[in-house]
């Protein structure tokens, strides 16, 4: 396993997308070394060794959105912005705050939106009604 040094990653020649100041986000996957250091896997494949703001949480196996507190003695401190509960809870609220909006059922209309956004079709509200209408005729 190869792990890129803080300051190799700072270089603007290695990746200008790269933000690695404080305040910074990235997006990466939690993974554990043998020794029990904390690392981040980013989509690229780039390993970080980071530490944690507040261990109580670490999602392991995901890829989620991290926010950079600090750089210090070559380690990235972290903490999560969000998890996945989290996502879910904000999604089924904004499905319901949607469909109350439109008087559609949640069950039906979230099958609706679901297929729309699967397909690349905007989820408007003209949409919504347009294929809740073609479904019960």
């Amino acid at each position: 396993m190869y792990i890129k040094n803080i300051e190799q990653l700072s270089n603007k020649s290695f990746s200008s997308s790269l933000n690695l100041s404080p305040g910074g986000t990235i997006y990466g996957k939690v993974i554990f070394s043998c020794d029990g250091r904390e690392y981040l896997r980013l989509f690229n494949g780039t390993i970080l060794p980071v530490e944690f703001a507040s261990k109580n949480n670490i999602v392991m196996d995901k890829y989620i959105k991290y926010r950079i507190e600090q750089v210090k003695n070559d380690i990235i401190i972290i903490k999560a912005l969000s998890t996945n509960i989290e996502e879910k809870n904000i999604l089924k609220h904004s499905y319901n705050h949607i469909l109350q909006k439109l008087n559609i059922p949640y069950a039906e209309g979230k099958g609706i939106i679901d297929s729309l956004i699967k397909f690349n079709l905007p989820a408007t509200d003209e949409n919504i009604l347009k294929y809740t209408k073609i479904f019960h005729s």
